[in-house]
């Protein structure tokens, strides 16, 4: 067990390999223990971070800069010398399991993120950011970085420990996401045909972007989405 200085984050969450500037003064901390809070309420799931950086604001405050390093399970809370609240942490790095286990998981999550940027046009970077990512667990990871997952699903997510089951909560996720994205660009297609935009509907681009979503209207009926008459 370690223990750390706790930083609850009010309705916000760092996942591991995240890297984000707080206004708070950690002192000589080298890590810390960042848990999500809502409505007073604490996750059972934080994230152990390394301080990489501290800078003087304006006025004399403070700011660091912190880089999310792997997921802990909080313990007992206490306070210390200095009068701040610190926890053990039962540090929980990512184990990552046999292949055979998350391969056609991953093949799933990532053909159904790259349908999303597809459709919602992403720049080629991010494409590149999914591409490069090699292990299970961070890839699971990176649906919280998707506009689409609430609060509550960011959660969910990361006290998701176990990487095949973290897997499944993305790519449910994911799935969600997909179905948005496709009657997003399907009601946008009807309405270019509708206000007799053919220039727009005959691109090639449109044109495969309304395929893409006429492929899912069944689907989006099957989760009880209706994506509209076409």
């Amino acid at each position: 067990m370690s223990n750390l200085l706790l930083i609850p984050l009010e309705d916000n969450i760092v996942f591991p390999n995240m890297s984000v500037t707080l206004t708070v003064d950690v002192g000589d901390e080298e890590r810390v223990f960042l848990v999500p809070v809502h409505e007073g309420e604490y996750a059972g799931v934080g994230t152990v971070a390394e301080v990489t950086a501290s800078m003087r604001l304006p006025g004399g405050g403070i700011a660091v800069t912190v880089s999310g390093l792997h997921r802990g399970i909080a313990g007992a809370a206490h306070t210390g010398a200095d009068g701040r609240l610190r926890v053990e942490v039962d540090e929980r790095p990512d184990v990552q399991p046999p292949r055979v286990q998350t391969a056609e998981l991953e093949r799933e999550y990532r053909a159904v993120v790259e349908e999303i940027l597809d459709l919602r046009d992403a720049d080629a970077r991010v494409h590149d950011f999914v591409r490069s990512i090699t292990e299970a667990g961070a890839l699971a990871d990176t649906s919280a970085y998707a506009p689409d997952i609430n609060f509550a699903e960011k959660v969910e997510l990361l006290e998701t420990i176990d990487i095949v089951e973290r897997l499944v909560v993305s790519l449910r996720a994911a799935h969600m996401a997909q179905l948005a994205a496709c009657v997003e660009d399907f009601g946008q297609c009807r309405a270019d045909e509708l206000s007799g935009n053919g220039e727009a509907v005959g691109q090639r681009g449109a044109l495969v972007r309304c395929g893409h979503a006429r492929s899912f209207r069944a689907g989006a009926w099957s989760w009880g989405i209706s994506p509209g008459a076409g």
